[in-house]
């Protein structure tokens, strides 16, 4: 009961690399522990909303700061995750455009030199 109060506590924390552990201790433990399996897959599809959140904050912050191929990593990554994710699949369009349009300055700039 403790290990579970313990798990949760860092669930509500956001802490789910930490509360998977325990909870898979508490598996480890006492596999017929009541719901185990249900809050082990809860908490790792919390996890996973979380790296997407992070992995997608970080792919927004290299978009904007014009650095393509960083940001283009972190959609893919974004993707992996969830390969449904219209953010990161929008992201990766907005990376294409960007190059097309600077390839598009970078004629026109050579052209008249």
């Amino acid at each position: 009961l403790t290990l579970l109060r313990e798990a949760k506590n860092h669930e509500l924390s956001e802490r789910y690399a930490e509360a998977l552990a325990v909870y898979r201790r508490v598996q480890g433990l006492d596999p017929e522990t009541v719901n185990i399996a249900s809050l082990i897959a809860t908490t790792e599809q919390a996890r996973a909303r979380q790296r997407l959140r992070e992995t997608l904050g970080m792919a927004i912050l290299a978009l904007e700061e014009a650095r393509f191929t960083e940001a283009e990593t972190y959609f893919n990554a974004a993707l992996k995750i969830d390969a449904a994710s219209d953010v990161a699949l929008a992201g990766l369009e907005q990376i294409t455009q960007s190059r097309n349009i600077l390839t598009g300055f970078k004629h026109i700039f050579i052209s008249f030199l």
